[in-house]
């Protein structure tokens, strides 16, 4: 769903409980921080971008990116100074969406994320942070449930730049019908780290979720 209507800050003002995912890149392309927030059966998305200033002069004179500067002038994407992600940069703006949201755990991909994530976690030790492995097995069936509700129009996504990402999504299934979010080429510009970090964001919130139905019924049951 994409209606620029739609006022979000029900989701700090509820503290509604939030799952987030945590995508580091490549030293001098696009991070993405994706929260997710349930509330009854809509998942709603805020995301978090960083990119190198270096590396935004590279995107505005592409023809496939020409919105990067607008979605930086929009704060929409946040530029980092120089020519690399500065994981101390990186970890401030997660302190600060710590203290603004409800995030009750974030979820990261092994690679590269040692060292920030041991950084977050001394800080934020109220939140959980559990690792995600990206391999295709593993994010096959996460993959097809955010397909799914997306497609049911059960995902609020507003980010014009999450957007552009979703569009840049190609879907290729192996032999056994497993997928996960690929793009065209492995040297494409087009990004698709926040599709990524949504899909694992959304597969805690579920889990969670699915997690606090069965504790209930097991406290209802003890009733008795």
């Amino acid at each position: 769903i994409n209606d620029k209507k739609i006022d979000l800050s029900f989701l700090e003002k509820e503290k509604i409980a939030c799952y987030g995912g945590l995508d580091l890149s490549a030293v001098n392309d696009l991070t993405a921080f994706s929260l997710c927030f349930r509330k009854e059966d809509l998942f709603y998305f805020i995301h978090k971008f960083w990119i190198p200033e270096e590396t935004l002069k590279e995107r505005t004179s592409s023809k496939e990116n020409i919105n990067f500067q607008k979605w930086v002038d929009n704060g929409i994407i946040t530029t980092i100074s120089g020519s690399v992600i500065d994981e101390d940069f990186v970890i401030e703006d997660c302190l600060k969406l710590a203290e603004k949201y409800n995030i009750k755990e974030v979820c990261f991909d092994r690679w590269k994320s040692k060292e920030i994530i041991k950084k977050l976690s001394d800080k934020l030790s109220h939140i959980d942070f559990i690792e995600f492995d990206q391999s295709l097995r593993n994010m096959s069936e996460p993959t097809k449930d955010y397909e799914k509700l997306f497609l049911n129009g059960k995902i609020i996504e507003l980010n014009p730049c999450q957007q552009w990402q979703i569009s840049n999504v190609k879907i290729k299934p192996d032999a056994n019908g497993n997928y996960k979010p690929i793009k065209d080429y492995a040297f494409s510009s087009k990004r698709i780290d926040g599709v990524i970090t949504s899909i694992m964001a959304l597969n805690r919130a579920k889990l969670q979720r699915a997690e606090e139905k069965t504790i209930n019924f097991e406290d209802v049951l003890n009733m008795f």
